[in-house]
C-alpha cells in the first residue's frame, strides 16, 4: 500500500503474486520491492502502476534492494 502522509488513507495498492518477500526501496521515482517468488519490481511511487519486472532468482526471497545514481542495486 502506499498511504496519503496527511490523511493516512490508501492512494494505491500492488498486487506482487507471491507477497513481498523485503521492505521496498524508493528513489528516482520509483518504488523497488522484491516478490518471494525471486522477481523484482519497479513500481511507479505515484500511483503503483508495473514499470517493469526482472527475474533475478529461480525461487526464493530476495534481499536487500537500493538504488542510487540511476543503478538498482539487488543481492
Amino acid at each position: 500500500y502506499a498511504l496519503d502522509p496527511e490523511t493516512g488513507e490508501a492512494v494505491w495498492k500492488a498486487e506482487l503474486g507471491d507477497g513481498a518477500s523485503r521492505s521496498p526501496a524508493v528513489g528516482e521515482g520509483m518504488m523497488l520491492i522484491g516478490s518471494v517468488d525471486g522477481v523484482l519490481h519497479a513500481l511507479d511511487a505515484r500511483d503503483g502502476h508495473e514499470l517493469w519486472t526482472v527475474q533475478l532468482t529461480a525461487e526464493g526471497n530476495l534481499a536487500t534492494t537500493a538504488i542510487a545514481d540511476g543503478v538498482v542495486i539487488s543481492l
